[in-house]
């Protein structure tokens, strides 16, 4: 048989969706207009054994999801702009689209085993599932095509299935998406086994995106934003002109991790207490900037940063509520530090104290700070992380260690793997994998790596000490 697929397009909508208003909007709060206009999508790999009801799977999946999206409201709205502000509408019986392909397989098609074999390579998985829809997701894009916050799809393989999810970083940020995935295998595992899925505990203030909203600006004293002013030593390049990258995947087992944290707090410069996150994320720095000076010849005191994304509900007082639909994240960045400094002997608890300085500094204080700043501006859509320059050294990071997805289990299992979907300027990603057999849990990195120095990076003696290079 020859290779090829079949598409079907489901249109689902929330479950009770004939009760519901005729229209439901939410204003962005001036917080959330600091993202970057991306759709960030994730996609999770599952065994499925022979014999399995395929028609039955989706048809869960669709059920399970119709009631998801009743209390995950916004996903289903589009964006309209007005007077330089950013709303979500949301009509009565609006659809989320549903795709799913089913590839068809002969003796060169690639199943689960074989990706499973090379420690699914995230390109390999992209690949597969050959997502038709990651083009532009600027706000004016958005609009002009009347584009859906949400985008799903199930791709059907030889003994196996990835579940694609997708989701506009305007409408929510990684902690309120992972919740969504939560909730959603929740209620399909549920299903799963012929029993009513409970609506769990759920309050309609976690769709309130007020608390991060900073103090009210008449539109008529509202300002233009000028242009930010750069050090010197930062060398940046356009975004365009950024070199083509690939994705890493590494685990850092427990024991490896104890001791990179043991030897980065006894190395010397450290002036806060560090985590494990620290430790890693410092060793990644180091090791990527040693990569990355094989490409680019230094300009004298040329420095860099080390970028984070911080979840800040726990940061509030008091918190908000770990469902909240919104962007309640902050970016924060490490003071500018010398290239020279980033790979000298004896440096990793130093980084690593700094790493941790910056991920403490997202607090409420500041992010209504940032607020009041966003307040102020004509279009608040300019304050949005451009990306049109981006640092020659510069790393960004994403803390999405609390997210579980490595738990979502719809009904056939945990997912065997987790992976970005890979665009450019994706940060890197940290996240817990599932506990194993020996309830020790591992932390998995997804990092994109420059391919000019890609065998330098996955070669670095020092990387190589604590993480153990799975995929690339």
């Amino acid at each position: 048989m020859s290779h090829f697929e079949e598409t079907v397009v489901h249109h689902v909508r929330p479950i009770g969706w004939q009760n519901d208003p005729d229209q439901e909007i939410w204003i962005l709060s001036d917080l959330e207009y600091m993202m970057p206009q991306v759709f960030l999508k994730f996609s999770f790999l599952y065994k499925i054994g022979e014999g399995v009801d395929e028609i039955a799977v989706i048809d869960g999946l669709k059920e399970s999801l119709a009631l998801t999206l009743s209390q995950y409201r916004p996903l289903t709205g589009v964006f309209k702009k007005d007077d330089g502000e950013v709303k979500i509408f949301r009509n009565r019986g609006d659809t989320v689209s549903f795709v799913v392909k089913r590839l068809y397989q002969n003796e060169k098609s690639v199943s689960l085993a074989d990706l499973e074999a090379a420690g699914f390579p995230p390109l390999q998985v992209d690949r597969q599932v050959a997502l038709e829809n990651m083009g532009d997701a600027s706000i004016d894009s958005m609009i002009k095509n009347n584009r859906i916050q949400t985008e799903l799809q199930a791709t059907w393989l030889q003994d196996g299935i990835i579940l694609t999810i997708g989701y506009h970083h305007y409408c929510t940020d990684g902690a309120g998406f992972s919740k969504f995935v939560q909730q959603w295998a929740r209620n399909s595992l549920a299903l799963s086994k012929n029993t009513k899925p409970e609506p769990p505990a759920w309050d309609y203030v976690n769709l309130d995106r007020g608390r991060l909203n900073g103090k009210f600006v008449p539109p008529e004293k509202r300002i233009i934003p000028q242009p930010p002013n750069l050090s010197p030593t930062l060398v940046t390049v356009p975004f365009a002109q950024a070199p083509p990258q690939r994705p890493v995947i590494l685990h850092f087992h427990k024991s490896s991790t104890d001791l990179l944290k043991r030897i980065a707090s006894s190395s010397g410069g450290t002036f806060v207490q560090i985590s494990s996150y620290d430790a890693i994320t410092a060793l990644l720095w180091r090791a990527y900037t040693r990569a990355r000076l094989t490409i680019y010849d230094l300009i004298p005191d040329e420095s860099t940063m080390l970028g984070q994304v911080v979840d800040l509900r726990s940061r509030f007082d008091p918190p908000l509520d770990s469902q909240l639909q919104a962007n309640a994240t902050l970016g924060v960045v490490t003071p500018g530090v010398s290239i020279h400094d980033v790979v000298a002997d004896g440096k990793l608890g130093f980084l690593a104290s700094l790493v941790r300085q910056a991920h403490i500094g997202a607090t409420e204080e500041v992010a209504l700070e940032r607020s009041n700043m966003v307040a102020m501006l004509q279009d608040k859509t300019m304050a949005a992380w451009s990306g049109e320059r981006v640092p020659r050294f510069g790393v960004a990071m994403s803390d999405m260690r609390s997210s579980k997805f490595y738990e979502a289990d719809f009904g056939f299992g945990p997912p065997v793997a987790v992976r970005n979907v890979h665009q450019p300027g994706y940060p890197c990603v940290i996240q817990k994998l599932a506990p194993q057999s020996d309830q020790e849990t591992m932390l998995e990195v997804q990092i994109p790596v420059d391919v000019s120095c890609f065998e330098c990076f996955i070669q670095d003696p020092e990387l190589l000490l604590y993480a153990e290079i799975v995929s690339g």
